[in-house]
């Protein structure tokens, strides 16, 4: 299974949302949820032969947030020069352009992160999981809130932008 052939959930980290879901057209939609995705450093020392020796969380590692997630059907056919994981990123560089700079997705999933845990088809994809925003430099206050009207603006647009 693959993010290509399933409903996709994209992992909006780290900026607050409306609490209610928001219909984004086409059968897409952003809603509020809570999740934390870990993404620890692993170290071992030898190269396994058949299986992995214990192993111990390096220091410095680090993990998201998860407050939203973008909803893709599995019958939602994209724009042809787009794909579905892809509508994903382009819903969310809008919200940056839009919102807020913080907006990052650093997973994608088959199965809503409500239900993640306790569905045994999830499956999780790690995209934007590299810490970067230490690196971007952001001005003094930038906020981290995706809005009301944010969300209508992308509503309006990320259709016909896409084509």
């Amino acid at each position: 299974m693959t993010p290509k052939d399933t409903n996709i959930y994209g992992g909006i980290a780290d900026v607050s949302v409306p609490p209610e879901s928001f219909e984004l057209g086409a059968g897409l939609s952003l809603a509020p949820t809570e999740a934390h995705l870990l993404r620890p450093c692993l170290m071992t020392y030898r190269r396994p032969e058949s299986s992995f020796p214990a192993m111990k969380t390096a220091h410095g590692s680090f993990g998201f947030d998860i407050t939203a997630e973008i909803f893709v059907p599995k019958e939602f056919e994209p724009p042809s020069w787009f794909d579905r994981p892809n509508t994903v990123w382009w819903i969310a560089s809008l919200l940056r352009l839009r919102a807020t700079p913080r907006v990052r997705v650093p997973v994608l999933s088959n199965v809503s992160f409500k239900t993640g845990l306790t569905d045994s088809s999830a499956r999780f994809w790690p995209v934007e999981s590299e810490f970067e925003l230490n690196r971007m430099i952001l001005e003094a206050g930038a906020n981290n809130f995706i809005e009301l009207p944010h969300l209508e603006w992308v509503r309006a647009h990320w259709l016909d932008a896409a084509g």
